[in-house]
């Protein structure tokens, strides 16, 4: 974890996000990226299909010592720290919630192939990394990814779409034609534009339907 802390703290320009195109054993340090509609930190990336079922999300706590965490759990009242074989060693002076760390992390498998591999680590209560994330790919990415579970079978490869392009579609056909709302963001943009026209169409279904639950 402390490799990780000091990537963030090395960084010279954090990325707002994971850039697009093959990313084989790679790293990257971005800002945190929220969902606009769930409102948590999003994992999304252009790599295709992640097993949904097979994806791990870890937070564990640490104290931090200078420019070091160390790991502690709490075991009844007490922080402690070990660990090894059932070992506990209670912190003395016990620290208080604001010095303690958390340390938050997600593994995911790309479905297409199986050692193909993503990991995510984000801390809270951090004052230098806060906002901050490490994206770390496993591996060798091929173009033969696994189409999503709720598509049709194709041969185009299934990549999500960013938030920021969902947010942006759902904002723009609110006063705009679903088809002119595409053209216009495939014209912009033809890496971060919607998948295709029926994904445009269905974000203005939802506006839709959202106005019509506020009346």
């Amino acid at each position: 974890m402390n490799g990780i802390y000091a990537a963030i703290r090395a960084a010279s320009s954090i990325l707002p996000s994971v850039p697009n195109g093959i990313k084989n054993n790679v790293t990257f340090v971005t800002h945190i990226a929220v969902d606009p509609v769930r409102q948590r930190v999003s994992y999304r990336d252009d790599c295709g299909a992640w097993h949904s079922g097979k994806g791990t999300k870890v937070t564990k706590q640490y104290l931090r010592q200078g420019d070091r965490l160390a790991f502690i759990a709490k075991r009844g009242d007490l922080y402690c720290t070990g660990g090894r074989n059932g070992k506990w060693t209670p912190l003395s002076p016990q620290p208080d919630s604001t010095q303690i760390v958390m340390a938050h992390r997600y593994y995911a498998t790309l479905k297409a192939d199986p050692m193909y591999k993503k990991r995510i680590t984000w801390f809270s209560n951090l004052p230098d990394a806060d906002g901050k994330a490490v994206w770390e790919y496993q591996g060798e990415r091929h173009d033969s990814n696994a189409p999503h579970g709720n598509a049709k079978v194709n041969d185009r490869p299934y990549v999500r779409t960013r938030p920021e392009t969902l947010q942006h579609m759902e904002d723009a056909v609110q006063h705009r034609h679903p088809r002119d709302v595409y053209t216009s963001m495939v014209r912009r943009d033809s890496v971060d534009a919607p998948r295709d026209l029926k994904q445009v169409r269905a974000a203005k279904l939802k506006v839709l339907q959202a106005d019509s639950r506020n009346l």
